[in-house]
């Protein structure tokens, strides 16, 4: 199958000290300065400027990432191509997420292509409303409630691909552990939790966010121009991270895309080494802090990994 591009119908050197030399150096440092590395053409500070667009969440709150529960739905294709969304979204959902099942049964990532977005925004928030909601159940029922109204103004803009998600707290591997008494305090079910107050919201030290379901409208006419591996990427990796909506993003990224909201000549041809070291360090970051913490986590590992080799793939 030769993939077609849309149309409106429809990716050391060692060193060697001597012992008396070496006795005399520091201990090992770690990880170099990031301050001075630059990678894929962006600073440390750069690189976590894009962190905090491509992996967001409101400072004050956690960041959100899926767990073994991944099931995707793509409706609006033809057969040929909705099968090649959906091995590009499994395939690269299962190099990120630890233990995800390869057999499902209940749709949790809803991905429409459609003739009119907005349209198609409209028609499902009234049948699934779904974002908005901190503790739904997994997939898609009718009593999960409304967007907020400046989402949905957000939603229903003109854009190539827009997305929204639904979000679980649940307590965090290991917080049964990390109780010490006279500290924590049990929640209902008997979970301990740690507590700060900051910026008008208490954030559970021991709790972590889960995506609960993710729907995904592409709008055909304005998508037009990408491959299907790029459009297939980059609906891979807004579902996997659960960037901020509307944003531009660095030209190393997938995500650049459809940047102000129109199909990028300059793009990538797929998801690059940037996105990747993104990715797995989104999965292999400690869920169980407040999302500022975590975003610096993982640009600091970001960085740490592109620093050390690869350059980007275009």
């Amino acid at each position: 199958m030769g993939l077609q591009r849309i149309a409106a119908a429809g990716a050391f050197a060692a060193v060697s000290l001597s012992c008396a030399h070496a006795a005399d150096l520091p201990g090992p440092a770690g990880n170099p300065a990031h301050e001075t590395i630059v990678v894929n053409g962006m600073s440390r500070d750069e690189v976590r400027q894009e962190v905090d667009k491509m992996v967001y969440a409101p400072w004050y709150r956690q960041v959100v990432r899926w767990d073994s529960s991944f099931c995707p739905l793509v409706s609006g294709l033809p057969e040929r191509f909705r099968s090649f969304v959906v091995d590009r979204l499994n395939k690269a959902a299962e190099s990120v997420i630890p233990g995800i099942s390869k057999h499902c049964d209940t749709a949790n990532v809803i991905v429409l292509f459609a003739d009119n977005g907005t349209d198609a925004f409209n028609a499902i928030i009234a049948r699934a409303p779904m974002l908005g909601s901190e503790q739904p159940p997994r997939g898609i029922g009718r009593h999960i409630s409304i967007p907020p109204e400046i989402a949905a103004a957000d939603l229903r803009k003109n854009l190539p691909v827009r997305w929204y998600r639904s979000n679980l707290r649940v307590p965090a591997p290991g917080a049964m552990d990390a109780f010490v008494p006279g500290i924590g305090e049990h929640n209902e079910q008997g979970v301990p939790e740690f507590e700060s107050y900051s910026g008008g919201d208490w954030i559970k030290k021991t709790t972590q966010s889960e995506t609960g379901s993710t729907i995904v409208i592409v709008d055909l006419p304005l998508a037009s121009g990408s491959t299907w591996g790029q459009l297939a990427d980059y609906i891979s990796f807004v579902v996997l991270s659960g960037p901020r909506l509307g944003e531009s993003f660095n030209q190393n990224s997938i995500m650049s895309l459809f940047n102000d909201s129109h199909f990028q000549k300059t793009a990538p041809s797929r998801l690059t080494s940037f996105d990747r070291a993104l990715l797995h360090a989104l999965y292999a970051a400690d869920p169980a802090q407040g999302a500022n913490a975590e975003q610096g986590e993982i640009a600091y590992m970001v960085v740490d990994d592109l620093s050390l080799h690869r350059p980007t793939v275009r």
